[in-house]
């Protein structure tokens, strides 16, 4: 379900909570409707989701290819973006690495 997605603006979507974002209630949800399958996001415009919390930055975000996120307003702590960001370049640095070494 579009999994090459690359723009996605959800700004003020005041009824979004962590739930829809990481589909954590259920397993088929969370495997199947997560925004961790958009695999191929390059930005993310979230600003104003007041019901996005922490748990939604922990969990459900997993983009190899993320340039652009836009957070504000949320519910969502500056020590877990920045966490958030650096685990996301890291595992980009490792891909980047595999494919180097691959090829």
């Amino acid at each position: 379900h579009m999994k090459l997605l690359r723009f996605l603006n959800v700004e003020s979507c005041c009824k979004l909570t962590d739930y829809g974002f990481t589909g954590v209630t259920s397993e088929y949800a969370r495997r199947c409707h997560s925004i961790r399958n958009l695999k191929g996001l390059q930005v993310l415009r979230a600003n104003g989701l007041h019901k996005l919390t922490d748990f939604t930055l922990v969990d459900g975000f997993v983009f190899n290819e993320l340039k652009e996120l836009y957070m504000a307003r949320c519910n969502v702590s500056i020590e877990v973006q920045f966490m958030s960001f650096l685990i996301n370049f890291i595992e980009f640095l490792v891909h980047l690495r595999r494919n180097f070494t691959s090829g």
